[in-house]
């Protein structure tokens, strides 16, 4: 039997089916230019645009990571972590650029974490409301406040591993590191040290932390733009740690405080 005219019709229907159901269904979606993508993203979660802020920031994306902090600001305004991450993305290797809409973050995100009561506070709630009153203090220039309460939000911390520091007059700085800790924890303890001005304390926890198996590549490389090590990118030493010798090599062992750390250019800015 041959071809027939009702053949050819039948299959031409058939592909443009599965070319519809596929296009609605599985194809790649063009976000700035879909209507179908403006529709689903209407009300995207919290959760979800600071995963865009920080992955746009992890690779090398500066538009797309201020986008999504603006997109914070727009469906979730009460929220301090919307304020927070939008101060990470326009803080993001932003030496060439104004600093009007950073420095409006932050103090938004101070405006807010002062009007609650940190004596009403559960430890990890306190926690939280230290570090964000220490970014949005480190983001408006006042940098020894800020390390003030990062310093308690490293000692909460450290306590939390069921060891008592910080009592009897002893600086827990002067202390050994608490060892032991998760992989996750040693991580946050080297950023929280970090910020807090104490750089070989912040270290000793970073090579614990990459040293007890730490996967770099954890949010797309977060770690290499995480606004908690900004005093620690100067540092040969913290690349060496994580095996990237050519940043290493382009460092000095020690860095002056005064010296900015937002090196490269995005790559969506490059001529």
């Amino acid at each position: 039997m041959g071809i027939t005219v009702k053949h050819v019709v039948v299959t031409a229907l058939i592909f443009a089916f599965v070319g519809f159901v596929y296009v609605i269904g599985f194809s790649e979606i063009d976000r700035a230019r879909s209507p179908r993508a403006r529709a689903m993203d209407a009300h995207p979660t919290a959760e979800r645009l600071i995963g865009n802020v920080r992955g746009g920031m992890a690779s090398g994306q500066g538009r797309i990571a201020r986008a999504a902090g603006d997109e914070l600001i727009v469906h979730y305004p009460k929220d301090p972590r919307s304020w927070l991450n939008r101060g990470y993305a326009y803080r993001y290797r932003s030496w060439d650029m104004d600093r009007t809409i950073e420095r409006s973050s932050w103090e938004e995100l101070l405006r807010i974490v002062e009007g609650w009561d940190f004596d009403e506070m559960g430890v990890g709630s306190l926690s939280n409301a230290y570090y964000m009153r220490g970014w949005a203090l480190r983001g408006l220039g006042r940098v020894e406040e800020s390390r003030a309460d990062f310093r308690k939000v490293a000692l909460i911390a450290e306590s939390a591993t069921g060891r008592a520091v910080g009592v009897g007059g002893i600086d827990p700085v002067d202390t050994p590191l608490i060892s032991g800790v998760s992989t996750n924890a040693a991580y946050n303890l080297a950023c929280y040290w970090a910020v807090a001005g104490e750089r070989e304390r912040a270290m000793g926890y970073w090579k614990m932390c990459v040293d007890s198996g730490y996967d770099l590549n954890t949010g797309g490389g977060w770690w290499r733009v995480d606004p908690d090590f900004e005093d620690l990118w100067g540092l040969a030493r913290f690349w060496e740690i994580a095996g990237d010798w050519d940043r290493a090599g382009s460092l000095p062992a020690e860095v002056d405080e005064d010296i900015l750390h937002w090196e490269l250019m995005d790559k969506d800015d490059q001529p």
